[in-house]
């Protein structure tokens, strides 16, 4: 009898990856969705690397102000010790900030 269970669920197993490896492949799979205009030219389009510093820059200071706001609403229940470590925190940023314009980052 568990030969046989184990037979059943070899089978089924077996059929399903069956099934998953020998799908066809659709026509339309590289049709744009909702009916647009389906794409002649190349993507692979080359970007220059300032706008990426940018870019870079952008998401460090706006990642930044998800962790000051709650210090900002919880800084008086957290004393001394918050606005210590909320200090080195902007400390850090500002250095930071400061490095990417005396390097030239954003220009």
């Amino acid at each position: 009898m568990k030969f046989f269970n184990f037979l059943i669920y070899f089978l089924t197993l077996s059929f399903f990856f069956f099934i998953l490896i020998f799908k066809k492949e659709e026509k339309n799979k590289g049709a744009p969705y909702e009916g647009g205009a389906p794409s002649d030219y190349n993507l692979n389009i080359k970007v220059e690397i300032k706008f990426l510093k940018i870019v870079i820059l952008f998401l460090i200071l706006n990642t930044s102000i998800v962790y000051l706001l709650p210090w900002a609403y919880k800084l008086e229940k957290m004393g001394f010790f918050g606005l210590f470590f909320g200090l080195i925190f902007l400390f850090i940023l500002l250095f930071s900030y400061f490095y990417i314009l005396r390097e030239k980052g954003i220009e």
